[in-house]
């Protein structure tokens, strides 16, 4: 949904069966129709914050969405080992984009270093 500018979802009715086979196909059959919303957005959030480097981090935003509703009914269920592991997934992840981050700004200033070497020697 998010990476495909489709439409928004807000309430269950907006779920067709076409969109509920997408959103099976992207997150698996085990959801609600609220949960399906709640990943959609968490990604949609996620995707938003990281544009500059999406195309490296796709998996690890779908991933850090799973988890954050899977560590919402953790906590309401009383389950702290599986809040505690989530969390630790979440925050690797959160690493990892951000080394990505880190490499991409890397590559840029030894491109903008290259360029300005090239226009100072003519």
């Amino acid at each position: 949904m998010a990476e495909n500018k489709e439409q928004k979802l807000k309430t269950p009715a907006d779920i067709t069966p076409e969109i509920r086979e997408k959103l099976e196909d992207r997150w698996g059959e085990e959801w609600t129709d609220e949960e399906f919303i709640a990943l959609e957005r968490n990604y949609r959030n996620l995707a938003n914050d990281n544009t500059d480097i999406f195309s490296d981090v796709a998996m690890h935003l779908r991933d850090i969405a799973e988890w954050m509703l899977r560590r919402k009914k953790a906590i309401q269920f009383g389950d702290t080992k599986m809040v505690t592991s989530l969390n630790a997934s979440i925050k690797q992840s959160f690493s990892m984009i951000k080394d990505a981050r880190e490499q991409k700004a890397v590559a840029k200033r030894t491109v903008d270093g290259l360029v300005r070497r090239l226009e100072e020697k003519g």
